[in-house]
């Protein structure tokens, strides 16, 4: 059961969801994120990194389409009342104390798992129950944990319920203050050109049949503008285009889609996409003010490395051969280590006595350091060693 949460990751990622390792603790083995800031490369780096973790957690909310009723008292007479107020969900899972987790379609619900008396107070004062709505994340199947396993219930698969998330129900009954803006479902919301233009919002259900098309590969080349510059993959775009395609009363062909994905990413590649043509790229070293020595480790390491090298290495023997005086082992461990949780570089093979680990360069490097060559995708390059 070791490392069962890297496979679920990448599970996740293939539906362009992004997830965080945790450890046993059901905490981040990670820091320095902010939940509506994740992204897919970001979170398969910290698990290439992490290949043993054994707990992941999912955002809920808008970045997987998914929010939680949390259950927070055991028995069955509980569990069909909650069920009888929320309505059924084809989708349920058992948390490693055996309490009850129903999955619904996410409805623009923000969390309510406050105490009694507190704006985000449960949903209900008659159940003790959390509402997981967007902001945060909820440890999802399959994690395994101090206290047991996470797992569906049924025979549900992983695959089953992403690929079916949209037509999940909603939760039934919550109150006004459930809700981000009181009303109908939110619309699907596109990026618009980047550079500071208002984001485009499509209801998809009111859009004519003569526009359909032109307002799908519209939404293709943002897409690919916009993963291109968050360091995501041609995968991370078509998972993305399948469900923006779907949204329409008669979507388009699969084959269609596709093709049009190829198209729009090509031209991202080559610097021809006109779509966020605006976006001004920021000089990357600013990120680095205040700090530079990591700056000049990365430097170093730009100097001496290829975009697309097959492996470099980052070892403690730079200290004292290629680096000056100032710098110590501890002092290059702590920046090595920084600049794989930001995403510059990835470890493709981790260290064994008497070998050295191989490392690469990650999706923030691809994005800052070299904007005209694509990230490899990770499921293609990254090794398990």
């Amino acid at each position: 059961m070791a490392g069962i949460a890297r496979a679920a990751a990448e599970t996740y990622a293939r539906f362009n969801i992004p997830s965080i390792p945790l450890g046993r603790n059901k905490k981040p083995s990670v820091g320095g994120f902010k939940v509506a800031d994740l992204t897919v490369p970001r979170s398969m780096a910290w698990f290439h990194n992490r290949p043993n973790a054994d707990a992941l957690g999912v955002p809920d909310g808008r970045l997987s389409g998914i929010v939680r009723i949390d259950v927070d008292e055991h028995g069955e007479q509980v569990e069909r009342a909650v069920i009888q107020r929320a309505g059924d969900t084809p989708a349920k899972a058992r948390t490693a104390s055996g309490k009850l987790h129903l999955l619904y379609r996410y409805n623009g619900e923000r969390r309510l798992t406050g105490d009694a008396g507190h704006v985000d107070a449960r949903p209900w004062p008659d159940f003790k129950v959390d509402l997981c709505g967007g902001g945060g994340y909820s440890v999802s199947p399959p994690s395994l944990c101090a206290g047991g396993e996470y797992k569906f219930i049924g025979d549900i698969t992983l695959d089953q319920l992403l690929a079916n998330r949209g037509q999940l129900p909603i939760i039934q009954n919550l109150p006004g203050r459930a809700y981000k803006a009181e009303g109908i479902s939110e619309p699907l919301v596109l990026p618009d050109d980047i550079g500071g233009q208002p984001d485009e919002v499509v209801d998809f259900t009111k859009v004519q049949d003569g526009s359909r098309d032109a307002s799908i590969w519209r939404a293709i080349a943002r897409a690919c503008k916009r993963v291109f510059l968050e360091g995501g993959a041609k995968d991370d775009v078509m998972a993305e285009a399948v469900h923006i395609n779907a949204q329409f009363p008669e979507p388009q062909l699969e084959s269609w889609v596709r093709a049009k994905v190829e198209h729009w990413w090509r031209l991202t590649l080559e610097d021809k996409n006109e779509f966020g043509a605006g976006y001004q790229r920021r000089d990357w070293m600013q990120t680095f003010v205040g700090d530079p020595p990591m700056l000049a480790l990365l430097c170093w390491l730009k100097e001496q490395n290829r975009p697309h090298s097959t492996g470099f290495m980052v070892a403690d023997g730079l200290v004292g051969t290629h680096l000056t005086d100032w710098w110590s082992v501890l002092k290059l461990r702590h920046y090595r280590r920084r600049l794989l949780e930001e995403g510059w570089i990835v470890m493709i093979r981790r260290p064994t006595k008497g070998v050295a680990g191989l490392y690469r360069w990650g999706p923030t490097a691809f994005r800052e350091l070299f904007p005209h060559d694509s990230w490899p995708s990770i499921f293609d390059t990254l090794s398990s060693k």
